[in-house]
């Protein structure tokens, strides 16, 4: 079928010689005159899917809530996480498990000896703080120092002003301690 006039006869071959009566053709041509409906189907698929939406939106919400955050580390400052393999070795002459906090003895070469707690936490602090791991530096123990805790344990260090050396070789640089225990046993 090429043409709108071989329409007649492409119908009649098809239909077999059915024929419409004066009620149905009316309906026929009421039906075509009429505009389309707007499909309201459509819109109601779209209200379940809009709220499933909203729905789960809100769960993901209220579950990230309820994570808790990093604290913040202050206005200017920076949270800094350190990355990769972890070193086993202490970064401070304290082995773990040392009571810092109950030292109630610290003795220099058999000489100065500090048991006042006030001034065993201040050489505690300060080994502490400003206390770094030093190269080898070719210094060798000439003295000793005896830090005592409360639960009994004792570190023992060799001296060579102003380094420490530890039953592990290792080198401590500790030239503040020096000068504060001297100032405290005069």
């Amino acid at each position: 079928m090429t043409t709108p006039e071989e329409l007649r006869r492409a119908t009649e071959n098809t239909l077999y010689g059915l024929t419409a009566d004066e009620s149905l053709k009316f309906r026929i041509l009421q039906k075509a005159a009429r505009q389309p409906e707007p499909h309201t189907r459509r819109s109601l698929r779209l209200v379940p899917v809009l709220c499933t939406v909203l729905a789960a939106f809100l769960v993901v919400v209220i579950a990230l809530n309820t994570l808790q955050p990093v604290p913040s580390a202050g206005p200017g400052e920076m949270n800094v996480f350190a990355a990769g393999k972890s070193e086993t070795a202490e970064k401070t002459l304290f082995p773990a498990g040392f009571d810092t906090d109950g030292v109630i003895s610290v003795k220099l070469n058999d000489s100065a000896t500090v048991t006042d707690p006030v001034q065993c936490a201040a050489l505690v602090s300060v080994l502490l703080d400003s206390s770094g791991e030093a190269a080898d530096s070719g210094a060798h123990a000439d003295g000793n120092l005896i830090i005592t805790s409360s639960d009994g344990s004792e570190l023992t260090f060799g001296t060579d002003d102003p380094y420490l050396i530890g039953k592990d070789g290792r080198r401590w640089y500790c030239p503040g301690f020096f000068s504060e225990i001297a100032g405290m046993a005069d």
